[in-house]
């Protein structure tokens, strides 16, 4: 048998059970059986919060404009071998990065490989895949600083083309060799959706094709680097009748849809968060408060007078600046609550004695760890309130390959192009 449901509540019965709930709690907050008031969330507090979604939302949105702009250029994890389009094997980039390492090593050349989906993906505003590739070599700095010998091979996949970008200290001499390079060596394997076979045959080629010494012997157009070219120098070019070449500086990122475009809105939106989350924090903590007794208003006590409601261990809190306490007192009836803020930037953990914020821990390294072994520390805890002490040693895990890989930058050796080099497509 199905019982029938009880008659909706009417409005003003559903006032006289609020009373009453609000009634009986505040005759368990006296007796002591309660001590915490909930209180029902003020008009101000959630328009605070409604503040600081509607902000949040414009962060989120000025992300994803900065994603759909662009984040910038595509991060050199390896200064031999950046397979982003995936179409590669690892026996292929394997041999790719021996043979690149190994020709190095005999010439002095840096040659790196870089695989795309798109470059337009990385909404950096440079309208041709040659104008992409230049600024990237820029960026990375690929070659040596003071012949600028070095060279970029990039393959956009989805975009059906590909560079063979090389540095200024070749000039014009090799634009023809590389373009004949890409034409019989890159592009016939890539009309066959073979890329990984091209990208090793093409590039074995363009290895071949590059100068066995430096300065390359009767190439036209490129000569040895001068004396004047040192690190941190700019040197006088001119034209065989003496008169002044300008010299024109490359600025990466700052053209106009570049990779710091998107920043703007993305601070804009940080700053709206941070406004409005430091506005929420200080109403919710400096907010009219009334006694639940009486219902008389609270008055927040000073950092002095406060000290006669706190005891040794929140004394000592305060005094290391883990936790700023406030103490709200009532004036009529002298009912008193104490609120702890804990402070984010402090070094200081909890006690796992005295359960204060009051243990200092430090760690000192015995053993570093490396790729393949790990690493020994210890670690040694003090609190200033207890005089708690304890000291052990851990274990550090082994580093991973892509921590030692954010150092692969010093790879580079701070080169440039100036735009030479050859494209193809398919």
């Amino acid at each position: 048998m199905q019982l029938p449901l009880p008659p909706p509540l009417l409005p003003d019965a559903q006032h006289r059970r609020r009373r009453r709930r609000t009634r009986h709690a505040l005759s368990r907050l006296r007796r002591g059986e309660a001590t915490f008031l909930p209180p029902s969330p003020p008009r101000a507090a959630a328009a605070a919060l409604l503040l600081l979604l509607l902000c949040l939302s414009v962060l989120l949105a000025g992300a994803a404009e900065a994603r759909r702009q662009g984040g910038g250029y595509p991060a050199a994890r390896d200064p031999y071998v950046n397979d982003y389009a995936q179409v590669l094997t690892p026996d292929q980039e394997k041999t790719l990065r021996a043979e690149l390492t190994r020709t190095r090593s005999a010439q002095g050349i840096h040659t790196t490989v870089l695989t795309v989906r798109s470059y337009r993906d990385y909404g950096t505003g440079e309208p041709t895949l040659e104008q992409f590739a230049t600024n990237l070599f820029n960026r990375w700095g690929i070659g040596d600083r003071n012949r600028d010998d070095g060279v970029l091979v990039l393959v956009a996949v989805r975009d059906r083309k590909m560079r063979v970008e090389v540095g200024s200290g070749y000039g014009d001499a090799y634009d023809a060799p590389m373009k004949r390079v890409i034409d019989d060596e890159f592009l016939p394997y890539f009309k066959r959706d073979a890329y990984g076979e091209g990208i090793v045959n093409g590039t074995r080629a363009v290895l071949r094709a590059l100068p066995k010494t430096w300065p390359p012997s009767g190439a036209p157009g490129v000569e040895a680097p001068r004396e004047s070219d040192a690190p941190g120098t700019v040197a006088d070019d001119t034209d065989p009748s003496g008169t002044p070449v300008p010299v024109e500086v490359f600025t990466i990122g700052a053209e106009e849809g570049g990779a710091s475009a998107p920043i703007l809105p993305l601070l804009g939106g940080v700053t709206a968060v941070g406004g409005a989350w430091f506005g929420a924090y200080r109403y919710l903590r400096f907010r009219r408060r009334f006694c639940p007794t009486c219902r008389a208003e609270m008055k927040r006590l000073d950092e002095f007078a406060d000290d006669a409601f706190l005891d040794a261990g929140q004394k000592r809190e305060e005094g290391l600046g883990s936790v700023d306490y406030d103490i709200w007192q009532c004036a009529s009836c002298g009912f008193h609550r104490r609120h702890g803020y804990s402070a984010w930037l402090s070094t200081y953990q909890r006690c796992v004695r005295c359960r204060y914020r009051t243990m200092s821990v430090a760690q000192r390294t015995i053993t570093s760890p490396t790729q393949y072994s790990t690493g020994t520390a210890e670690v040694t805890k003090d609190c200033r309130h207890c005089g708690f002490h304890s000291q052990h040693r851990v274990t550090l895990p082994r580093l991973s390959s892509s921590s030692s890989s954010s150092s692969s930058s010093s790879g580079f050796g701070g080169g440039s192009s100036s735009g030479g080099g050859a494209s193809g497509s398919w």
